[in-house]
């Protein structure tokens, strides 16, 4: 591991590496208390008693009890809206099943039963036919919710991977690239030992970046007891046809980003090998960055 302690050596790089995730995480909290921090343990404490208040009603039951209600604080609304999503749930799978019955029985869909329309009718059926809303119910989601409401975590990613390729192109800065090249499976050895730095990195940053700001929100929100309930439960996922727990939603996610940040950051690596200039470096990824904006932005889905 002696290339990582020499991607470590450097003092502003390390510093950069500690500070990215508390920057992170300063912005989360900031976020999910919307700049007053006074109000973390209060807006807890508050939604937890509104939670347990309600832990034997249904969801029927919470929407008809705010009925008659004209006030609503955040917190309210925030109840309230899961309620309402898990009241019409089953509503909406028996919706989906009956839309596929009536597309496949229309005579411009149902016309020619080989067709990628009509399949796509059948698909969309045979997805949702496994969801039920047996088993979903209500729980303390707030912490999951602001966190899955956090987006700056993936820039935080995209700019911690950043760094740690760039801290692959030293060699070339100091001119010592032909003298690697040169010595026995020197490349080859240096290179394989970057990616598997890469990986840990990638899983590293992902625990800090994404589980650290979810891990604290739940000390102090609490929700955790409940992560055996389908991922349906929560609103955000009203649409989600995999059956899995929400403990297993999160193991998937971590897989899944760090998997994300590990080719990421190989793309990144791959595309800036081609730079005879490492000072392109940053130049090169902004317009990478502004292109692919630009290209979700301006194709039609």
């Amino acid at each position: 591991m002696n290339e990582l302690k020499r991607i470590l050596s450097d003092r502003r790089r390390f510093a950069a590496f500690v500070l990215l995730p508390l920057l992170c995480l300063l912005l989360f909290f900031w976020q999910k208390c919307s700049g007053d921090f006074g109000k973390l343990l209060t807006d807890a404490a508050q939604y937890r008693s509104l939670v347990e208040a309600y832990s034997g009603s249904t969801p029927a039951e919470i929407i008809e009890d705010y009925a008659d209600n004209q006030v609503f604080t955040s917190l309210d609304d925030r109840l309230l809206a899961q309620a309402e999503h898990l009241n019409g749930y089953g509503d909406y799978l028996d919706q989906v099943q009956e839309q596929a019955r009536q597309l496949q029985a229309t005579s411009i869909f149902g016309a020619d039963q080989n067709s990628f329309t009509y399949h796509n009718i059948l698909k969309t059926a045979a997805d949702f036919a496994g969801c039920t809303p047996a088993h979903v119910h209500l729980g303390n989601d707030r912490a999951l919710q602001d966190w899955l409401a956090f987006s700056l975590a993936d820039w935080g990613l995209l700019a911690a991977v950043l760094l740690l390729v760039i801290s692959f192109l030293d060699e070339r800065k100091k001119g010592l690239a032909a003298i690697v090249r040169t010595c026995p499976a020197g490349r080859g050895h240096l290179q394989l030992s970057r990616l598997l730095i890469l990986l840990l990195y990638s899983a590293g940053m992902t625990l800090l970046l994404y589980y650290l700001p979810l891990g604290l929100s739940v000390c102090i929100d609490g929700g955790w007891e409940d992560w055996s309930r389908p991922i349906q439960s929560l609103a955000e996922f009203g649409r989600c046809i995999v059956q899995m727990s929400i403990r297993e939603f999160l193991i998937r996610y971590f897989l899944v980003k760090t998997l994300c940040g590990f080719l990421l950051g190989v793309l990144i690596w791959f595309a800036l090998s081609f730079l005879a200039r490492p000072q392109m470096v940053w130049l090169a990824t902004a317009a990478g960055l502004v292109l692919e904006y630009l290209l979700y932005k301006l194709i039609p889905a």
